[in-house]
């Protein structure tokens, strides 16, 4: 994909496998999960899955889940973004665009995820055209 979207603080753009080191150290943190399956990865193999995965989806459905960096330090925080959900069934949900972030617990309290957060609901309703948007997380 060609499209990056940029914050005052933020580049957002496509996942790519150079970007498993970061992604790993960020997933293999329990903290992280808390609120999530409970499932830390335990081996970068997982990762470099995770992001073929995510780089089909952007064949698939023209949009999936990028990677965050820090403009000032060009350091990868974590991922966001929007996704299509066609796959399986969530919350008796399926067919619909999902909303999501994850970020490395050193760049959390900062507000980057609200940061990214206001930049990709702008693109996915002004410019994706996305009449209802959805995000989940974990009890």
């Amino acid at each position: 994909m060609n499209l990056i979207i940029e914050t005052p603080r933020l580049l957002l753009r496509e996942m790519r496998h150079e970007d498993a080191q970061a992604l790993f150290d960020m997933d293999c943190n329990t903290n992280v999960h808390t609120y999530l399956w409970q499932k830390p990865v335990i081996d970068i193999d997982e990762v470099h899955t995770y992001i073929d995965m995510v780089r089909q989806q952007y064949i698939d459905n023209g949009i999936g889940r990028f990677v965050a960096i820090l403009k000032e330090t060009n350091e990868l925080i974590g991922w966001t973004g929007i996704k299509y959900i066609n796959d399986h069934v969530e919350n008796g949900n399926t067919n619909f665009y999902d909303y999501g972030y994850r970020l490395n617990e050193k760049f959390w309290n900062k507000g980057y995820a609200t940061e990214a957060s206001i930049a990709w609901l702008d693109y996915g309703f002004n410019q994706m055209n996305i009449k209802e948007m959805n995000a989940y997380t974990h009890a």
